[in-house]
């Protein structure tokens, strides 16, 4: 039994053998276990309170950067409702954002209340609090950059506030106990001196950047690997001729080769076996090691 409590108590939706091919990017996996979705913070500490405590937790946003594999996770996966989603100004320097609000979304807020510094954060693909929990980054900004708290909550429910210099950050890492999720952080205020209508038409220029040299509207997780200092994982991958190398229904993308696109029919299996392949060849022809950007969760394929 995982939970000691009520059900009928939880605010939230509470699901058992829930499948994830629809929660995630990639559209593919198996199921969670039990799956639930926290309306808000106080209904998350309940529900956390009386989980059993070696059942293992995972916790998915808008499902980017992840890979589920097919036999799906075992234990709970847990998801930020509504009640996470958020933005308001609490003092002159700060803004406050939930973590399930959309990175895009914060983005334009500062845009339209003249705020400049995050307008790089438009186009990537996931909720604030996966963001902050990798360091997720695009043209050339970071969003520690501009991080000045976080609030995160424990496996037993007790919430906890981090100042900007309590965390390590670097490129693609942010050490942080792995038992704590992010649920809001406290973002840097960063008046413009340029006027909104060029703010806002730099939001287009990095939007029309990222449609132009990366695949939309098709199932990917974004980056796959990291970038290594000096050269892009791209770059490498198609130096060994890797474009549209495909296993099964997964390929790597012929606009973009750090993606890897699911051409409908393709499971967990075939991405991760491409993403083995991606690696050994990149190494034997160049002697580098890839290191995946992606997390690759759930129980092992047979």
């Amino acid at each position: 039994m995982m939970l000691s409590c009520n059900t009928n108590k939880l605010r939230g939706s509470l699901h058992f053998n829930h499948s994830l091919k629809r929660l995630n990017t990639w559209r593919v996996g198996g199921a969670a276990e039990c799956f639930f979705k926290a309306e808000d913070a106080d209904a998350l500490t309940y529900f956390l309170r009386y989980c059993v405590a070696d059942y293992p937790i995972f916790y998915l946003g808008l499902g980017s950067n992840v890979l589920v594999r097919d036999k799906g996770i075992r234990g709970i996966v847990i998801s930020l409702g509504y009640g996470f989603s958020w933005i308001e100004q609490r003092s002159d320097d700060t803004i406050c954002a939930g973590a399930a609000t959309s990175c895009a979304q914060l983005a334009r807020f500062y845009v339209n209340h003249g705020m400049s510094g995050l307008e790089f954060m438009v186009g990537i693909p996931g909720t604030l609090g996966g963001a902050m929990k990798m360091n997720a980054g695009a043209f050339g900004g970071e969003i520690w950059d501009h991080v000045a708290a976080v609030e995160t909550i424990s496996r037993d429910g007790t919430k906890k506030r981090y100042m900007r210099d309590e965390i390590d950050v670097g490129y693609r890492y942010v050490d942080m106990p792995a038992d704590e999720c992010i649920i809001s952080g406290e973002f840097k205020r960063s008046p413009s001196t340029e006027d909104k209508t060029r703010l806002q038409a730099q939001l287009k220029e990095y939007l029309n950047a990222r449609n132009q040299s990366q695949p939309v509207n098709v199932p990917t997780c974004g980056s796959v690997f990291k970038n290594l200092q000096g050269s892009s994982a791209a770059q490498l991958i198609e130096g060994c001729g890797l474009k549209s190398y495909t296993v099964g229904g997964a390929t790597v993308s012929e606009k973009h080769a750090n993606f890897i696109v699911n051409k409908g029919d393709a499971t967990a299996a075939d991405i991760e076996e491409l993403i083995a392949h991606i690696q050994s060849t990149v190494n034997a022809r160049s002697g580098v090691q890839l290191q995946p950007e992606v997390v690759i969760v759930g129980e092992q394929h047979d």
